[in-house]
């Protein structure tokens, strides 16, 4: 499953926090593929510090993003629950575990928490 690119045409006629939130929606997907996850990590963690800048989110930027309900509607449910799937797997594998699971505990643990 591939997010569509928006043209440059497209996303002029977007909002800038629209725009925002398809570059990092477009960077998680991307985050999935081996071949280009370190690029894509670095691209992410640079997008996300425009929201947090010096790690302190700017609440009154913030809320002006897109809702989930929103972007459900317009990407589509697959979409939505893949970007949401890579983002908490992503946080996971940041986190340091008492016992460490290999990638097939840890996908069953994220699925029963997804359905």
């Amino acid at each position: 499953m591939e997010i569509q690119k928006a043209t440059e045409t497209q996303l002029g006629k977007t909002n800038p926090y629209r725009q925002h939130s398809q570059k990092l929606i477009e960077c998680v997907i991307k985050m999935d593929v081996p071949e280009v996850k370190a690029e894509a990590k670095m691209d992410f963690v640079s997008l996300v510090s425009d929201l947090m800048p010096g790690g302190n989110p700017t609440y009154l930027e913030v809320i002006k993003y897109p809702m989930i309900k929103s972007l459900l509607a317009e990407l589509g449910k697959k979409t939505m629950l893949k970007v949401l799937f890579l983002l908490v797997k992503d946080f996971c594998s940041s986190v340091n575990v008492v016992r460490n699971m290999n990638q097939d505990q840890a996908n069953g643990i994220l699925i029963s928490f997804c359905t």
